[in-house]
């Protein structure tokens, strides 16, 4: 299986996005719609080809529901999910990464505060069925070695172009598409923070946005309630 290569630089080692890849970037392609991403996940399981149907899912799947940046997602072991029988699991920021690989002050824990009891009951089954006992991470590419974050930016590409979605989008389109999922149905910021594992809300206000379609039904709403209020000498 060989996955299709994007334009433009790779993430570091942590996931930090280099300098360049697509200019001038549309503000839509910003996040996925979960429709968006159910048309990534449908690309991988159909694709007889792929002998990691299953990690390739299973990566795309929990970088979204977790919001995972790709540096996160690559370097998923075993242990993080020792809280998943109460839908909290804690997944070390990248942060968190970098001061324990530098003998540095650990930064606090934060976990997402809930998943959907259906994206706990995929990561138990991958856990048991999918990786052997004996694995650690979650993610391989060879034996007790991690998968890359530039094999995920090329698994990404692959499926992302094959489900026909415009070239703009990036791996950070699913962590942006599960924050405005969230925003969307609870209107709640502080909820977008502890999803992210932000330390404070000024970092989660970017990832604020609406959809084309929930501004639309703002819109409509807002034609329906306006005053029958006529300009002079109409």
């Amino acid at each position: 299986m060989a996955y299709l290569k994007k334009k433009g630089h790779p993430p570091d080692k942590f996931g930090n996005p280099k300098r360049g890849g697509v200019k001038n970037k549309p503000r839509q392609y910003l996040y996925l719609t979960l429709d968006q991403v159910e048309k990534i996940l449908h690309e991988i399981e159909k694709d007889a080809e792929n002998k990691n149907i299953k990690r390739d899912h299973c990566a795309i799947y929990l970088s979204y529901f977790f919001g995972l940046r790709i540096g996160e997602c690559a370097i998923l072991e075993r242990k993080h999910f020792r809280f998943i029988q109460d839908g909290q699991v804690f997944i070390p920021t990248l942060k968190q990464r970098d001061c324990d690989e530098k003998g540095q002050k650990t930064i606090p824990e934060r976990s997402p505060p809930y998943v959907e009891s259906f994206v706990v009951n995929y990561v138990t089954n991958y856990l048991q069925n999918s990786i052997k006992p004996e694995e650690n991470w979650l993610f391989t590419t060879a034996p007790r070695k991690h998968i890359s974050t530039m094999t995920l930016f090329n698994v990404f590409t692959t499926y992302c172009l094959r489900a026909g979605l415009a070239k703009y989008y990036s791996w950070h389109s699913l962590r942006h598409g599960r924050a405005v999922y969230i925003y969307e149905n609870f209107t709640d910021q502080v909820m977008v923070k502890d999803m992210l594992r932000h330390s404070d809300l000024d970092s989660s206000k970017i990832y604020i946005n609406l959809s084309p379609g929930k501004i639309a039904q703002m819109r409509e709403k807002l034609e329906s309630i306006h005053p029958n209020i006529r300009a002079p000498g109409a």
